[in-house]
């Protein structure tokens, strides 16, 4: 390998290797001292293992020039590998309380292929989508039942998806201009809009789905989409600057939508539009 760059693309050299594929050298294994030769495609470090202790997993990018995918369990880097290297990234806990964090801070870690994570079957294990930033216009999350869905951050032109299984409480701090909330179809389904402790930020919970615990509030358009069986959305209050048009869609079934937080829609960036669909809706505050 001498005289190979860092990140330089290794060619087939035997008839046991896949010549579609593309294997690149990268001197970042272990200590920083050692060769790895990896393969393009999706990064996914074993399962860890359960110790009855909680465990914090992270994706970030870092290295020289952000030019690297890490992998990370409990702050310790256990894979590195080139940015170009990497189409997706799998990640799994274990049965213990697991938190995994998917940091944007060096740059954007969700590739074409997205970031699976899988909670396996511990409880209350967390997922926080960290220093998002304002890149991602259109948040939108759909949820599958209790503890599955997805997160789709859209800049405009591309979705970057982020599917999750056997999980409990989601955050988000990045700062989108819409967020869109896709509810499963689970009969009776309800779910909760409320203001969070935190200024400028707000809660979408409910039995039937993974609970948004906190997300900044949107500056154009909150939207809200029931399923084909009978729901319940209520919204119970709102953070103090949220102006963001609010679209209610109950869908197929017997909806009933409750308002019980007062409203003050429009600003600069939002039109302040407020449009509600449902077989019932209880007004139990300004709007």
């Amino acid at each position: 390998f001498n005289g190979l760059a860092e990140g330089a693309v290794l060619t087939a050299g035997n008839s046991g290797w896949n010549s579609t594929s593309v294997a690149r050298i990268t001197y970042q294994g272990g200590d920083g001292n050692d060769v790895a030769i990896v393969v393009t495609g999706v990064m996914a470090p074993p399962a860890i293992t359960a110790d009855s202790g909680p465990d914090t997993i992270a994706v970030k990018l870092g290295g020289t020039g952000n030019g690297y995918v890490e992998y990370l369990v409990n702050n310790i880097v256990v894979d590195r590998r080139p940015v170009a290297s990497v189409t997706g990234i799998t990640m799994t806990g274990s049965s213990d309380q697991d938190t995994f964090n998917i940091d944007f801070s060096g740059g954007n870690p969700v590739f074409s292929s997205g970031i699976s994570v899988d909670g396996v079957s511990g409880s209350s294990d967390a997922m926080n989508l960290l220093n998002v930033g304002a890149t991602y216009k259109t948040h939108t999350y759909s949820f599958t039942n209790t503890t599955d869905g997805s997160v789709v951050l859209n800049n405009g032109t591309t979705d970057y998806t982020i599917s999750y299984l056997n999980l409990a409480p989601i955050t988000n701090d990045g700062t989108p201009e819409n967020v869109i909330f896709n509810l499963p179809n689970a009969v009776n389904s309800d779910a909760t809009l409320s203001d969070h402790a935190t200024a400028g930020r707000m809660s979408f919970t409910g039995t039937t789905f993974e609970s948004i615990s906190s997300f900044v509030i949107p500056t154009v358009s909150l939207t809200i989409n029931g399923n084909a069986d009978e729901d319940t959305i209520t919204v119970a209050s709102v953070d103090s600057t949220f102006r963001a048009s609010l679209t209610i869609t109950g869908g197929a079934g017997s909806d009933t939508v409750n308002i019980n937080a007062a409203l003050t829609l429009g600003s600069a960036t939002s039109s302040g539009d407020l449009a509600i669909t449902a077989e019932t809706i209880n007004l139990g505050a300004n709007i």
